[in-house]
Formats: structure tokens, C-alpha cells, sequence
């Protein structure tokens, strides 16, 4: 996490140092991804604590099954059981299935659709800079290389919090009870 900022916090100071017009451009899109982590991360803290929940109940149907075998057998509950421990499973991967069908598009738009466009963005202005002698072919092919690092930053800090969302779902729901 620690090295995934200083990276970002280096490179941003060298895209400025070296253009600050397209710096500010490149910069266009993160307050989109700002947003998105913000929407994303609130879902994906309630659907954690869902999908944990829904973990705990199966586990529990099963422990519970195991613990009284002999009456289970005794009283032919085998299948009642069973299908207990179904139902819970079912909800556990419905809700493991919406989770993933979440962070699909959130990855999709943050990952890569806005990088892309603010890299068009910057190819696009970068070639009238050049073409009006403001920016020379080097700045350019150099800015886009310090913009590629900056995005594997901010995809590397992006994983991590997507992570961390997950994780203090996960604790909320082992604190909870």
C-alpha cells in the first residue's frame, strides 16, 4: 500500500515537472473513479457482512448436523438436514455470485474504461501540443510512460481497497456477534 502511494506521489510530481497541461488532463477522470470507489466500497461493505452471514448459517447447519449424528440417524433426518445445509449454501452462493457480478463493472469502469479514455485524452491534446511545437515527441512518449505507471499505482491502491472493503465487512460481522 505504502509503495503503491510514493510510486503515485513520485510520478504525479514527474507528470506535472514535465507537462502540467497534460498532467491536469490526465487527472480528468479520478474524481469518476473517486465516486465509483465510493458507491462500490458502501455496497460491497453491507454485501460482505450478507455473504459472511449467509457462511455462518451453513457452517452452522452443518456443525449442527455433525454434532447430532446419531439423532439425525435415529430419526431418519438425514435428508432434512441436508437439505438445511442446501438452503444456506444456496443463499451463500447467490450472494458470492452478486458480489462478483458487483465488482465486474466497478473493475471494468475504474480499471480500465476510464484509464483508456483519460489516455486517448492525453494522446489526442499531446499530438496538438506537438504539432503547435508546445510539447516535444519525447515529453509526449515520457508523460504517457509515467501514466501508465501511475495507473498500475492506482489499479495496485484500487485492489488494496477493494480488499480492505471486504475485510472490514467481514470483522463488522465477526464483531457484530
Amino acid at each position: 500500500f505504502l509503495r503503491s502511494i510514493l510510486q503515485a506521489a513520485l510520478t504525479i510530481s514527474f507528470m506535472y515537472w514535465l507537462n502540467w497541461r497534460l498532467a491536469t488532463l490526465a487527472f480528468i477522470t479520478v474524481p469518476n473513479v473517486v465516486l465509483a470507489s465510493k458507491i462500490f466500497g458502501n455496497y460491497m461493505r453491507t454485501l460482505t457482512k450478507k455473504v459472511q452471514k449467509a457462511l455462518a448459517e451453513s457452517t452452522a447447519a452443518a456443525e449442527e448436523a455433525l454434532s447430532s449424528m446419531r439423532t439425525v440417524k435415529t430419526h431418519a433426518a438425514e435428508q432434512e438436514m441436508s437439505r438445511r445445509y442446501a438452503v444456506h449454501l444456496k443463499e451463500y452462493r447467490r450472494l458470492s455470485m452478486l458480489s462478483a457480478a458487483v465488482y465486474f463493472p466497478f473493475s471494468a469502469l475504474t480499471y480500465t474504461f476510464l484509464p483508456y479514455c483519460a489516455s486517448c485524452l492525453v494522446l489526442y491534446y499531446g499530438g496538438k501540443l506537438v504539432n503547435n511545437d508546445k510539447c516535444s515527441n519525447g515529453e509526449l512518449v515520457s508523460f504517457v510512460f509515467y501514466m501508465q505507471s501511475l495507473f498500475a499505482s492506482f489499479n495496485s491502491l484500487a485492489s488494496i481497497y477493494a480488499g480492505l472493503v471486504q475485510a472490514v465487512g467481514a470483522a463488522g460481522k465477526v464483531y457484530e456477534g
